[in-house]
């Protein structure tokens, strides 16, 4: 698939040539994404398998990695231009479901920071050289 060329992906562009920037960490994880048929502006995607790795920073092999989510969780995004619907709102409610702040890329550098803590390492993080 060819790169559109709009303003996002020029200013992504000149900031990567512009920049030393380096791979450090590889992140992957299983979605499972939804449209509403009614409204086509609710958004709901349900990740799990959410994994990270210092090496091997390509596509290869999404499998590999250490986990950071229980298998047992996923992470349920709900996107919509205006207010959640009233019976999407009361369905979340009754079965527990809340609003909470979380992210993948942080999610994985504290796993990464709680195993090197475990380790004893006292180097958690390079600059490019």
């Amino acid at each position: 698939m060819a790169e559109k060329d709009t303003q996002v992906s020029r200013e992504l562009r000149f900031y990567l040539q512009s920049t030393n920037v380096i791979e450090k960490m590889f992140i992957s994880f299983r979605r499972k994404a939804f449209v509403g048929k009614e409204d086509a502006n609710l958004r709901i995607t349900l990740d799990s398998d959410i994994r990270y790795r210092l090496n091997q920073l390509n596509f290869s092999d999404p499998d590999k990695g250490k986990s950071v989510l229980d298998e047992n969780y996923q992470i349920m995004e709900i996107k919509t231009l205006t207010s959640i619907p009233l019976w999407l709102a009361r369905l979340c409610s009754h079965n527990g479901i809340f609003a909470v702040s979380y992210s993948k890329y942080a999610a994985c550098y504290t796993g990464y920071f709680s195993e090197q803590e475990q380790k004893g390492s006292d180097f958690l993080c390079s600059k490019p050289s």
